[in-house]
């Protein structure tokens, strides 16, 4: 399972904000059209029968760009 948050509330696909995985498992989340609104801590959580990992990212939005993080 793949979980992820934003500023400590969990998040869900959208048309703008995507997550990704590759074949190799490595997940990435895509925010497309970012705005000021978009910054904050993003946290990503991922489960299995062999344990839990997490990563997280300090984002911050000057100006509108697309923009894409890696999870690994």
């Amino acid at each position: 399972m793949l979980y992820r948050y934003k500023d400590g509330l969990e998040m869900h696909d959208s048309e703008r904000v995507q997550t990704q995985v590759s074949k190799k498992g490595h997940a990435q989340l895509v925010i497309m059209d970012a705005t000021y609104r978009d910054t904050g801590l993003y946290r990503c959580e991922a489960h299995n029968f062999a344990g839990r990992s997490q990563v997280m990212a300090n984002v911050r939005v000057r100006g509108r760009r697309h923009f894409c993080a890696p999870f690994v």
